[in-house]
């Protein structure tokens, strides 16, 4: 998502005309015989509120927020929720996700979407929240570095590990009802700042010398609150089989091996 800031055109390009391209090629070629799974992001829902107080205090830091809440609280997320991007890596998926439904009602294409929440898991991109503080942590355990470089410690996100994930993506495929929108998360939220002591904890790590909120990786249309409602896609016959602690230790485990903490950009 920070490289989307940088380069918005760039982003619509690969997502969107690029999600159009794959349905216009399944409607002139094959629209009876394909399926299409699309993978969607729980940041097309951008900000959630879950009190009068949170809203007021959004409008008042960032001037506006559209659209406005009808009810609270706004969380746990499903598919019914509003639809608040605040990106334009978010604005590109929630773009793709209204053509691949449109593609089932105006063509009879055999479309699904999937909004999945944060997943996780080894060979994480290093610059995502929980590759760069498991890293920085391991080498911190190890002796190679004395602080810890991180961005808004407040955020909360729902995070999965991503076997479940991929196991959603193939029961959609399985039996996801065509032209549908499915949640898919833990349905359970931690802070940014409880991931990070959960990682040191797990490493033996009893207190952290110094802790640097970089401005770089403070965002303005970061989202601070993300949980889902995964009741949906649970109907189908889905059940997460890990949890944030397999999260952890398998990233430990990559980062434990020297040639993974190497060149990181």
């Amino acid at each position: 998502m920070p490289e989307s800031l940088s380069n918005p055109l760039a982003t619509y390009d690969t997502t969107y005309n690029g999600t159009l391209h794959l349905l216009e090629a399944m409607r002139n070629v094959c629209p009876e015989s394909t399926k299409l799974v699309f993978a969607g992001s729980s940041e097309e829902y951008g900000e959630q509120f879950d009190t009068q107080e949170d809203y007021n205090k959004y409008v008042l830091e960032h001037g506006d927020c559209f659209p406005e809440p009808i009810d609270y609280p706004e969380t746990p997320i499903d598919e019914n929720n509003i639809l608040r991007p605040q990106s334009p890596y978010a604005v590109s998926k929630m773009s793709s996700d209204f053509a691949c439904r449109n593609y089932f009602q105006s063509y009879g294409l055999k479309t699904v979407v999937s909004r999945a929440f944060n997943h996780e898991g080894a060979g994480r991109g290093h610059h995502f929240v929980t590759a760069s503080i498991v890293r920085q942590l391991v080498q911190m355990k190890l002796g190679e570095i004395d602080k810890l470089v991180v961005g808004n410690l407040e955020s909360k996100r729902d995070w999965s590990h991503v076997d479940d994930i991929v196991d959603a993506y193939i029961l959609l495929g399985q039996r996801g009802h065509f032209g549908e929108v499915y949640v898919s998360g833990s349905g359970k939220q931690y802070s940014i700042r409880e991931f990070m002591s959960m990682v040191a904890e797990k490493l033996d790590i009893v207190y952290i010398p110094e802790i640097i909120q970089a401005p770089h990786l403070v965002r303005k249309t970061d989202v601070t609150n993300l949980m889902a409602d995964p009741t949906k896609i649970k109907q189908l016959g889905w059940e997460p089989k890990k949890d944030i602690r397999d999260i952890i230790e398998d990233l430990i485990h990559y980062y434990l091996v020297p040639e993974h903490r190497k060149n990181i950009l």
